[in-house]
């Protein structure tokens, strides 16, 4: 894949983390599964968990959308997951200052892990 394509990607699994949102708080799941982990399991093979991250990257945006301060937003699901934890304000003042830090306004995908911001402890 070139840089395009990954971006393609990324675009993609935000837009299934809205998808997901959708069916699991519509409850669309129920006309073929039991339960939301048996319907992204069978139907997508992902994990719970993996779905809860894509949903998650999916609110976390749209939080950091409903902001005018944020002029980018995160690009991939993997930029997203420090903020999640967040309370709403937080994930707006952490990502503002982690795009106002990023060299040459490119929103950390190569400096993400290196931020004190985003670490891990």
């Amino acid at each position: 894949c070139g840089r395009g394509g990954w971006r393609r990607v990324a675009r993609g699994a935000i837009h299934v983390g809205n998808a997901l949102l959708e069916i699991r708080d519509t409850r669309l799941y129920r006309q073929t599964h039991a339960t939301f982990e048996d319907y992204c399991g069978e139907k997508w093979q992902f994990t719970h968990g993996r779905a809860r991250q894509l949903i998650a990257a999916a609110e976390t945006i749209a939080i950091l959308q409903s902001d005018t301060i944020v002029s980018l937003l995160p690009s991939t699901e993997s930029q997203t997951r420090p903020l999640v934890s967040l309370p709403p304000e937080a994930q707006r003042e952490v990502w503002a200052a982690a795009v106002e830090t990023a060299p040459n306004g490119k929103a950390l995908r190569e400096n993400g892990a290196r931020m004190p911001l985003f670490s891990r402890r």
